[in-house]
């Protein structure tokens, strides 16, 4: 369920003061046909951190309505007062919202009271199995001392919910969930299991992939077959095509994630969805005689399934001959078979749960190869890199002119502690996703320091690898010319080649220093 979210604008806090706080946060649930009303009731003290002078509700105006009830303000103890009319206003929204409903609370003084009252309309078909979502007792950053989450009469029935230090009780017909300041998220929802959960999230895929496949579609199969007659090999091929001809469509979340156009809609439009994305390559897929069947990822594999955080959308795929993979369509500017995992991604495939481990070192992997002329004062690096060094290449190089890259090149040289001068770029279709992403580079070594007697920094690329990522960086440098290493700093490993030394750098990590000599 898309939940209420306060943005706010910040202002720097005295650190010197009180912070604000949130003193009571409570939201009723109910059903009004198959709209989702929900009325907030905020009432909190601002502190001097200002948190509470201006806050930014989004939502997007498709399928949502705000209406404020009440917003006012006063010292402690006092009458409030309304705020005035020009302190409230529409905005255009951010974070794929059409919307943000703004209120400001103008001279609100530390210590003074805020009171907010709003109601939230949601005719959006998520609730068409019933309510369902993840509450926080949180607003706009700060923990609620006190939390009240109500569900009405209507809206009990087939309802589970889960959540740390509530309190459970029946008011008036209500189902009352009552928590403190050591409350945690709220969970509620109809579903029963990841079986139920699954056929919700895909049933639009499902009716799209339910008729006749377009025309348009078979011609994009029949272009898959150019990449060979194994299945592997033409899956790969299609998520090719698929990205270069479909456009990544506008940010999506909340119930518009799973809704699905049709087939021939989607190839009209050009645009797609990750889940249109999923539902176009498995229309093309099946066309080449494929099972093929879209896996919802991304959500949580813990308590009470729902819809929350499935938001990513992979194709299980499965030849004739028994091979099995999975595919990740709508992943743009990366290896056709990569699927970016952080961490361990839970998916859940014909109602089946299951969970895909993380990435290892293995999967991302880069190569530099490097061949310098110490006479001539030349390089030429060969770059080849597999998984997260092969997205991030892409990514870096698409669309750019070579004069732009070698620049691009050069400070990454200049980053890692050594001035070149490339002259010359080659590399692979950054486009081509079934194949691997490899750059040559070559130029001049600038800043000397490669004569007899000098300590010489290696070229070498900085990169900024994320510290959760499992990864390796193999480097290595093919050294000819009259000055060569005669001795290396730690981690690095030297042999002797027909009239060159090769040096790698066995630990890829720090700048790589050497001491220059001469042959004898």
């Amino acid at each position: 369920m898309t939940l209420l979210l306060a943005v706010l604008i910040a202002i720097p806090p005295d650190p010197s003061g009180i912070c604000s706080r949130i003193s009571t946060y409570r939201v009723i649930h109910g059903m009004e046909g198959d709209t989702l009303v929900r009325t907030v009731d905020l009432r909190g003290v601002q502190g001097s951190d200002r948190l509470l002078s201006r806050v930014v509700i989004p939502f997007d105006p498709e399928y949502q309505s705000i209406l404020l009830c009440d917003a006012e303000m006063g010292p402690a103890g006092a009458d409030p007062r309304d705020i005035p009319s020009w302190a409230v206003d529409t905005l255009t929204g951010s974070g794929g919202r059409g919307r943000s409903l703004v209120a400001a609370f103008p001279a609100l003084a530390e210590g003074m009271e805020v009171h907010v009252g709003l109601v939230l309309r949601d005719w959006s078909d998520s609730w068409s199995h019933g309510a369902w979502g993840v509450l926080q007792p949180v607003f706009n950053g700060m923990k609620a001392d006190s939390c009240i989450f109500c569900f009405e009469q209507g809206m009990i029935e087939g309802i589970a919910w889960s959540g740390d230090d509530y309190l459970e009780e029946r008011r008036n017909g209500m189902l009352v969930l009552s928590g403190g300041a050591s409350a945690g998220p709220l969970t509620f929802s109809p579903f029963q299991d990841h079986r139920e959960l699954y056929e919700f999230i895909l049933q639009k895929a499902d009716n799209a992939l339910s008729g006749p496949f377009p025309p348009d579609l078979r011609e994009a199969a029949l272009q898959a077959t150019s990449a060979g007659a194994d299945h592997w090999s033409q899956s790969m091929r299609a998520r090719t095509l698929l990205c270069n001809s479909i456009a990544p469509a506008a940010g999506s979340e909340g119930g518009s994630s799973r809704e699905c156009s049709s087939l021939q809609e989607i190839l009209d439009s050009r645009t797609a969805t990750p889940l249109e994305m999923a539902v176009v390559f498995t229309a093309v897929c099946r066309e080449l005689g494929m099972n093929a069947e879209i896996v919802p990822a991304g959500g949580s594999a813990e308590g009470i399934p729902v819809p929350s955080g499935w938001d990513r959308f992979l194709v299980g795929l499965r030849s004739d001959g028994g091979g099995e993979w999975l595919v990740e369509p709508s992943a743009y500017l990366t290896p056709a078979s990569w699927i970016t995992r952080n961490g361990p991604l839970n998916c859940i495939r014909a109602g089946r749960l299951f969970t895909l481990p993380s990435n290892n070192a293995g999967e991302s992997c880069c190569i530099e190869s490097w061949k310098l002329d110490t006479s001539e004062g030349t390089f030429v690096l060969s770059l080849r890199a597999t998984g997260w060094f092969d997205v991030l290449l892409r990514r870096m190089t698409a669309g750019l002119p070579v004069e732009q890259l070698i620049l691009e090149f050069s400070e990454l040289c200049w980053l890692a502690g050594r001035t070149t001068v490339p002259e010359t770029l080659e590399l692979s279709d950054p486009y081509v996703l079934d194949s691997r992403m490899t750059i040559t580079v070559a130029g001049r070594l600038g800043g000397g320091g490669l004569e007899a007697g000098t300590i010489a920094v290696l070229p070498a690329l900085a990169w900024s690898v994320p510290d959760s990522l499992y990864s390796s960086l193999d480097r290595s440098w093919t050294i000819e010319g009259t000055c060569v290493p005669v001795a290396l700093e730690e981690g690095m490993a030297m042999t002797m080649g027909e009239g060159c030394i090769e040096v790698r750098n066995t630990s890829s990590a720090g700048i790589a220093a050497v001491v220059m000599g001469t042959l004898e």
